[in-house]
């Protein structure tokens, strides 16, 4: 790791921050502004970091963001990718496929290839980083919701589609945090886990009941059963794969069980969004 450069990350994290409209991220304008730009706050849940974390790094602080936090952070700044390696190297990191988006970015055309599969890359977070136009209608659009809820776990807990898709919901939902936590366990420092957890537990008591439970499982392959809108119930093979270049980055592939599930996924795209396999 090399030398930090506080002062000058902060500054210029807020420059940035001031010329990014909330026109340009799809937010309203709304009422007067204090300051050119987004709002640190609006900036924090476009990262899916704490607000007051990232008021710390603007100010400076000996905070020591990781890399991956900071690829979301310029993101959410809308960098460009020179932008984004600026960034790295003032916070004293080594700017290279771990830290960006290379591996993320790679893996799309992999994703596709596996269509009519679903397939999809999360973060520790379970933030849906890359995915193919399968994964995009598993249970419903998911390019419907807002981009800082494109998130399994946020889903699984707050969204009655999601939920009411799983066959045995109590139980499947009891292995998402238990599979979940294992991963916690890994990248618990992360800062941007706070801001996640809270939000869950105080949208869903089943979540914080589960997660207070203290279940883990550790598990890189799992069968699951999904109620699909279009086309009927699913039986899915899931399997985990963590990419080389960036290991805290994971692919999930949905493989059929039988026959029947090998059909249906052939016409779980929308005839308006599908293209030949």
């Amino acid at each position: 790791m090399g030398t930090r450069n506080n002062a000058e990350l902060a500054r210029f994290l807020r420059t940035r921050r001031e010329q990014v409209t909330p026109q340009q991220v799809g937010l309203a304008a709304g009422g007067r502004r204090r300051t050119p730009g987004l709002r640190r706050e609006e900036v924090a849940a476009r990262a899916n970091v704490g607000t007051t974390w990232y008021t710390w790094v603007e100010q400076g602080r000996d905070v020591n963001p990781s890399p991956e936090v900071l690829c979301a952070v310029a993101d959410a700044l809308l960098l460009d990718p020179g932008e984004r390696d600026h960034v790295l190297r003032l916070a004293g990191h080594q700017p290279g496929p771990q830290a960006g988006h290379t591996a993320a970015d790679t893996v799309q055309p992999v994703l596709d290839a596996l269509l009519p599969n679903p397939a999809v890359v999360l973060n520790p977070r379970s933030d849906m980083v890359r995915y193919n136009r399968a994964f995009r209608f598993l249970i419903t659009d998911v390019e419907e919701f807002a981009p800082e809820d494109r998130n399994c776990l946020w889903l699984d807990f707050t969204d009655q589609l999601w939920l009411g898709a799983y066959v045995a919901d109590r139980q499947e939902l009891e292995a998402v945090v238990a599979r979940t936590r294992a991963i916690y366990a890994d990248s618990h420092a992360d800062p941007a886990w706070k801001p996640l957890l809270d939000r869950l537990q105080a949208a869903s008591p089943l979540f914080a009941q589960l997660w207070h439970a203290g279940l883990v499982l550790d598990a890189a392959d799992w069968e699951k059963t999904i109620r699909n809108p279009r086309v009927g119930e699913l039986r899915l093979q899931v399997s985990t794969f963590n990419l080389r270049d960036r290991p805290s980055l994971r692919m999930l592939t949905y493989l059929p069980r039988d026959e029947q599930t090998r059909e249906r996924l052939t016409r779980i795209v929308p005839t308006e969004y599908a293209r030949d396999f």
